[in-house]
């Protein structure tokens, strides 16, 4: 887990890409510009070619809305909504996959936003196809992380803030799914981190 830092994001796209014209094998260390869960998401993210591009986001669109998870989850993400009303903060939960299967706007005028970048349910959001981002990174690093900006993969997340964790089963520690506040990053706040790590076991 790291602390969220703030770094232009002219600087974070010119380090991503640097990392990936170099390659993964030459040694470069970005630990100047993001913390060491960002820059590990990153190579992961490299090495499985996952994509920037905005459009390479999947329709999935297959899982139970009655599911064990999402029942598990509709209290707490309602708690936090009534909680965080006003924030402009959004809740998203998704399956072990990455698979968004649920979400709570927290401002419905920035139902919109999330929209375009297809933070909704049924879309994919698993490192694997986009690369680093609140729901698919805890799943893969099995921990809290803040992705701010442009410490995002895919450039359709950039005008976004994410701090996720991944839910765990209590007992055998399986990676169940991941649950994500969001916002626009100019309305982001290092408890987003705080608030993410107090759902690892809902």
């Amino acid at each position: 887990m790291q602390n969220p830092r703030k770094v232009p994001d002219d600087a974070l796209r010119a380090a991503r890409e640097q990392l990936i014209r170099r390659g993964l094998l030459n040694g470069t260390q970005l630990t100047e510009i993001v913390s060491p869960d960002i820059e590990h998401s990153w190579r992961r993210s490299i090495g499985v070619e996952a994509s920037a591009r905005p459009e390479a986001f999947l329709f999935v669109n297959d899982f139970d809305p009655d599911g064990i998870l999402i029942r598990a989850a509709k209290s707490v993400m309602d708690h936090w909504l009534e909680s965080l009303n006003g924030m402009g903060i959004s809740l998203f939960l998704s399956d072990q996959s990455g698979q968004i299967i649920a979400r709570r706007l927290g401002d419905r005028a920035h139902g919109n936003r999330f929209d375009g970048a297809n933070a909704a349910e049924g879309f994919s959001f698993s490192e694997r196809s986009v690369g680093t981002n609140g729901l698919g990174t805890p799943i893969e690093g099995r921990q809290a992380v803040f992705v701010r900006g442009a410490e995002h993969f895919n450039e359709a997340l950039a005008p976004l803030s994410c701090s996720g964790a991944p839910i765990l089963h209590p007992v055998t520690r399986r990676v169940l799914g991941s649950i994500s506040f969001a916002c626009d990053t100019a309305l982001d706040n290092p408890l987003m981190l705080a608030m993410a790590l107090s759902l690892i076991h809902i």
